[in-house]
């Protein structure tokens, strides 16, 4: 099984020296962790949760997207 995550570190500076600047650092880790005795595969379809929705479909052109003449 492996875990991961994606960090946003953030170091504040409070006397800007030379070259001395607040910024982010933006790291990644992971962890791997043996499993036995466990089959090699994705969870059973069965356990998914069921779609009750979906996302809207939506038909606009490029006459929505224009400005009116009062608008401009």
């Amino acid at each position: 099984m492996l875990i991961w995550d994606n960090l946003n570190i953030a170091f504040n500076v409070t006397e800007q020296r030379h070259d001395s600047k607040a910024h982010f650092d933006n790291r990644a880790t992971a962890t791997l962790i043996p499993l036995f005795g466990v089959k090699f595969s994705g969870p059973p379809l069965d356990l998914l949760p069921r779609r009750n929705n979906q996302l809207p479909l939506l038909s606009f052109g490029p006459a929505d997207l224009l400005l009116s003449l009062e608008e401009a």
